[in-house]
Formats: C-alpha cells, structure tokens, sequence
C-alpha cells in the first residue's frame, strides 16, 4: 500500500512518501501483512475517526472511533456499497462537491481542505462532524483519507452563544435603557448604544474612565454639589465592596441643558476562581416617571389654580405647628381669610372671572405674608396664612396692612371694576391648642363675626366673645338640624286661622318643631342656624313632603280646610331646585294647589324682590296663594307691597298685642288693614290673645285672626281626632 499526500498544501497527512513507504516495508503495490496489522492497530486505538473511502464514497477503510461516532459498528459500515446513507441528499451532494475540489485540486491556495458535515446517526437524530480531507492511495488506488471529528457539542455551544449575544444585542438595542460595565479595577470599559441616543453624549469620551471620573465628567465644578458628592462616596463603598446593588438613583445633565433623572442597577462579575472581574448593570431614564411623580405629589399638596397649599397640605402643616407649640411652649398665628363679594364676580362674570381674582388674591397674600409664611387656599374663596414663631400683635399689623392693600385693588374684567374686600379671622396656636379641626372651627368663627359685623376687618377669637359664643350655639343647632333631617327628629304642628266676619271653613299654619328627647324644640332656636348655614332648603324641603304625604293620606280633612299655610324661609324663595322640587310634590301626593298659601316674610321679598316675584308668579299660575308674614316689623313700605302679588298680609303681633291701650299700634294696623283692602288682600292679625282683641279686629274690618284666643299649636296627627269639619267666624 501506497499511502502519500495528494499535494504539498495538504499539511494534515504526517506520512510522507518515503516515510510510508519505509513505515510499511513494500514497494509500490504490495501491501506488507505487518504493516497492515501496524496500521490497523493504530488507527483503532486513535480517538479520531478515520474514514478512507473512493471517490464514489466505497468504504476502504473504518476505524472504531469513527464507527462509534455514527453508532454502527465497524462491519456495518464496511459491508455496505456507498456510505451515502450517512448523510441527507444535501449534505451528501455538499459533500461530493467538497471532494470534487479535493481531487482535482480546485480549492484555492489559501482555503482550507475541512468542512463540516451533518451525518445521521443510527438513532435517527444528526450529529456533526468536523471532515480533514486528503487525496492519498490506497491499494494502488486514489481514495480519500477523511479524519472525523465530532464537534456536535461545540456547536450547539457556539450556536446557543451566538444565539445568546443576539438576543443581547435585540434586547439592548430595544430597551430604553442603556447597558454599561466596568473592569476589575472599576473603568468603564462597555457602554451600549443608547447611551448615547439618551443622553446626547458620546460614549468614546466616557470609555477607559474610572466610575468618580464618568459622574464627575458630567457636571460642571460648580453644580457638583456636595449632595452629589455624598451619593458618589455611597456608590463608591457600595463598589468597593463588590456588591450588588438596585435603584439607585441620581441625575444626569444632558447637552440641551435638560436634567435627566437615571436609576442604576448593578452586579458584580466573578471568575470560576471566585476572582473579581468588574461590574455589569443598566441605567434607565426615569425622568418621565419622576416628573409624573413630581405632578401627582404637587397636586396632592398645592392648589393647581393658585399654586398655594391646598387643604390637605395646609393641615398638616398646622398639626406640626400645634406639636411644637405644646412641645417647646413656642407661638404662632392663625390667620383665616374670606373674601367679601366675590359671589358678586363669579355670578355676574362666570368663573372664569372668578380663577382670576382668586390668583391675583393668592399673588396679594403672597407679598404681604411675605415668602416665609406658610399660605394655603383652603377651599372656594377661603385663604389661610400660619405665621410661625409670631404674635397676635404681629399679625394684626400683617392683616392691618392687607386690609389696605385690598381696599385700594379693584379688580377689572371686560372693561367692568369690582370692588372686594376681605374679613379675617385670627387666632393663636400655643400650648392650650387642642386640635387643627377644633383651631380652624374658631378661626373660622371669628371670621364669621368679621364679616357679620361690616366685612373686610380682622376679629380676633376669644373664649370669652359673646358673639363667637352665639356663633358656636348655631354651630350646634346646625349640627343639629342635620341629624334631626337624618333621623326625622321634626315634627309639625298646626295653629288655627279663623275668618272674623265670614262664614268659612278654618285654615291652619303649620309650625315646625324639633324633637329633642321628651321635649320639643321651637323653631326659633333653631331656624337662624339653618338659615346661616344654608340648611334651610332641606328643612323647607321636609316641611312640604311631610305636609304633602300626610293631607294625602287624610283627604276628608283635607277638604274641610280653607287653606294650609306653610312657611317658606328667605333662601328658599327664588331657588328653582325648590320651585320644581314643589311642583313635582304636587304632582306626587295630588294636592289642589288651591288648598296651599305659601308664607315668605317681608325682608325676604324686598331683598331679593325680582326673584321673589319671578317665584310667587311660578306658583300662583298653577294655582297657589301666598302670604307676607310679620308685616310691618321690617322696612317694607307700601310700594314694595304693591308690585309683590300677594294675598294675605299677616299683621306683625308686635302691633297687636297692645292695640287695646296703644294708639299708636291701633292707627298702625288701621292703615295696614285699609291699604291692603285698597290693594285687593286679605289681613290677618297674629298674637290675637284675647277677646278684646279680637272684638276691636272685628270693628276694624281685619278678614282674620291667629292666636291663643282662637286656639293654641297642636300636633298635626291630632287633627285626624278633632276634624275642623264646622265652617264657623267664631
């Protein structure tokens, strides 16, 4: 056997001519039976396959390694005609291809005489095997010696690496992070593309610096505070100790001047050794999210139309204060602030008139307080300012000198001025402060009694201040009226109203009263606290739907009655929402409208006389009457009354409790009496107490008459026992 190398650019065959000739001991064609078995031998106990095939892919020759890496065994594959089996019709025509160039030489001087090639395994799944390939003899023969390496492994390892960078490359490129690392001795020696698309830098200037020069490079001498400082040193040790860190942020100055809040994150790299090799992380730009936060946490805290405190923020801030006050016995002054007409601006211009003066009010307190006060917009038109470490004193001088400045503002708007004004509650906050609701509820009272005693003043709250004591009883009462609506602790009574010269059925006034344990509360304790804080709506409401549902239910009564008499308080009259709240109670319980006379009082339609007017005309159309209560107790005069399209006129009792020895009150009522007659009312005397009374009425030609002499208040529900089913004049 002649064993040679095809051509001197084929370094992989180690026999040379001479040398094989002599390993084998023959001349050309003669195969030496030792040397055979030597080579046998060898190439068995080699760990490389050995394949040595024609060029049609014959087997010549198989070693066992290479037998073992395709799973047959050595007979197996060299009983066979063609090894093609081996392979898929790609591979193996890839293969026949690879030889062609091998034999005849084709391959290029510098290309290399390997390739790689699937083989299927007897099992059924591919392996790959590395192919060296030379042109040799073999039994005079050209044949080709293939050494087989499996290099299956290796490339499922390259392929899963390759695989792996990929992935690597998609996820930096897609991420809005930017990836960096350091070395072993803390440079930065990676930094992925986005950094540069985040930041606006260019990552070659950064590369090689250590972690100190890379933040440092980024802020100017002078903007390198020692805030940073501090979080550098921390990011320093955290380092030095090779640890792993999360979140931990700072900010980045970008070259278009923008601050960039980033947040890093990090591991350290060891060696199998356990050896230290660097650092890897990411930084993500959390500006977007820190700028969201920044929002959320100033409209959790400040008031987005004036950019003062808002109500929240603003307690809490006088719950330190009240803490420290009690704690270290220190001083300070609650200011409260509300102005005066600005309903007048927001009704009359709309709101966004309304935005503007608050702002200009909120820029005005901001410059009297000065910026070392705290100021807050507690809600609508209400301001409050808490002056630190002060005086009562102190701050009088403050609302002395806001007092001015408000006095000589007007506020224009679409070529119309206002004028406002603002009425000031101040209170102190030391040691005997019990709590900020308890401290803003009298604050909030002395402002109360500001503006109830001429607006745009200041009042100072004391324990001892008889006005602030009336305002804490209403307070209550008002406390009061809620729950009585909640737990319909009301009650109605009726008081009859006779005819004095005609035959008629009665008619009665219903009174509300409140229940307070075994006894009953009159109205006027509690009706001026309803009608301060704007309860009284509610309580009308009650009236009217209880009224409503119990005539309903007692329609005989109900029909033996001239009129039911409901009063009406002055801020109801003119609402629409109690205008349509009536008719629909009409239109429920099926009332005659005929059946009802609604009462207002005199300084209730004078004061608001077009919508009184508009209101009283809305309900007589459907068919109601209405009444002016207490006539003559306020500032009517007959004027009003003639444009008012009333009635009855009910004659204050002030009037009549005296007629009898009062000439006065007499020629009073005489003209009320005359002139109503003139103007097509009724009269109705009140307080009627006794017969002489009631005799000289009679004289006097008044229609009717209320009092105890005609009978006192008793409950409604008493009614359906004693039915006023008589027409009688008494």
């Amino acid at each position: 056997m002649q064993l040679y190398r095809a051509n001197s650019r084929q370094k992989n065959i180690k026999w040379s001519r001479k040398g094989s000739r002599r390993a084998l001991g023959g001349g050309k064609g003669f195969i030496v039976p030792a040397a055979e078995s030597r080579f046998h031998q060898l190439m068995n106990t080699s760990a490389q396959g050995v394949l040595i095939q024609s060029y049609d892919s014959s087997p010549l020759f198989v070693n066992q390694a290479f037998a073992d890496a395709v799973g047959y065994g050595v007979d197996d594959l060299m009983n066979v005609g063609s090894l093609s089996y081996l392979y898929s019709i790609n591979e193996f025509a890839k293969l026949q291809a690879f030889f062609k160039r091998a034999v005849f030489n084709y391959v290029p001087k510098k290309s290399s005489d390997f390739c790689e090639i699937e083989v299927k395994h007897r099992l059924g799944f591919d392996i790959i095997l590395h192919y060296s390939i030379s042109h040799v003899k073999w039994l005079g023969r050209p044949a080709l010696l293939i050494f087989a390496t499996d290099v299956t492994e290796k490339n499922l390892s390259r392929q899963a690496l390759s695989l792996s960078e990929e992935r690597f490359r998609d996820f930096a490129e897609s991420a809005t992070d930017w990836c960096w690392e350091l070395d072993n001795r803390l440079r930065v020696v990676f930094l992925s593309d986005n950094f540069e698309r985040i930041t606006g830098l260019k990552k070659r200037a950064f590369l090689g610096k250590t972690y100190i020069e890379f933040i440092k490079s980024n802020f100017p001498d002078a903007r390198f505070s020692e805030e940073q400082i501090t979080w550098s040193d921390n990011f320093k040790s955290i380092l030095l100790r090779c640890e792993k860190f999360t979140n931990f942020e700072y900010f980045w100055f970008a070259p278009d001047g923008n601050i960039l809040d980033v947040r890093c994150s990090g591991k350290p790299i060891f060696d199998k050794a356990g050896n230290f090799k660097g650092y890897r992380g990411v930084v993500c730009d959390i500006s977007e999210e820190k700028n969201l936060s920044a929002q959320l946490n100033f409209h959790a805290t400040y008031d987005s139309l004036t950019h003062l405190a808002n109500r929240r923020h603003f307690d809490s801030k006088l719950s330190l204060a009240i803490d420290e006050a009690i704690i270290d016995n220190h001083e300070h002054v609650l200011v409260f602030m509300d102005l005066d007409h600005f309903k007048i601006v927001n009704d009359a211009c709309g709101h966004a008139a309304g935005d503007e003066l608050l702002q200009q009010i909120a820029n005005m307190l901001c410059e009297v307080f000065g910026e070392r006060e705290f100021i807050g917009r507690l809600g609508g038109d209400e301001f409050a300012a808490l002056i630190r470490h002060s005086s009562i004193d102190e701050a009088l001088r403050i609302t002395s000198s806001l007092h001015e400045k408000i006095s000589q503002f007007k506020f224009m708007w679409e070529g119309k001025a206002f004028v406002v004004g603002v009425s000031v509650g101040v209170i102190s906050v030391n040691r005997e402060t019990e709590s900020v609701s308890s401290l803003l509820q009298n604050v909030d009272s002395a402002c109360y009694i500001a503006k109830e005693t001429g607006r745009n003043k200041t009042h100072v709250f004391s324990e001892e201040d008889d006005d602030l004591l009336k305002r804490r009883g209403e307070m209550h009462w008002a406390g009061r009226i809620t729950q009585a609506l909640e737990r319909d602790d009301f009650t109605l009574h009726a008081q009859q109203i006779s005819s004095i010269n005609n035959y008629e059925f009665p008619s009665y006034e219903l009174l509300i009263r409140m229940k307070e344990g075994s006894e009953l509360v009159t109205p006027n304790l509690f009706l001026p606290a309803a009608e301060r804080f704007d309860l009284s709506i509610n309580v009308d409401k009650w009236v009217v739907r209880t009224a409503f549902k119990w005539f309903s239910s007692h329609p005989s009564i109900l029909s033996n009655l001239h009129s039911i008499f409901i009063n009406l308080s002055g801020k109801t009259v003119g609402q629409k929402i109690f205008l349509d709240y009536v008719i629909n109670m009409f239109n429920e319980y099926k009332i005659p409208p005929e059946k009802i006379c609604f009462e207002i009082t005199e300084t209730t339609a004078i004061s608001n006389l077009s919508e009184a007017v508009n209101f009283i005309n809305d309900l007589k159309s459907i068919g109601c009457y209405f009444a002016i209560d207490d006539f003559g107790s306020g500032v009517a005069s007959f004027s009003y009354l003639k444009n008012l399209p009333v009635d009855y006129l009910k004659i204050d009792g002030t009037f009549i409790r005296d007629i009898c020895s009062n000439e006065v009150n007499l020629a009073m009522v005489k003209s009320i009496n005359d002139i109503s007659h003139v103007m097509g009312k009724k009269t109705i005397a009140e307080f009627v107490e006794d017969d002489a009374t009631f005799a000289m009425l009679r004289g006097m030609g008044v229609d009717y008459a209320q009092g105890y002499a005609l009978g006192r208040p008793y409950p409604l529900e008493d009614m359906e026992a004693a039915p006023p089913f008589a027409k009688s004049n008494v």
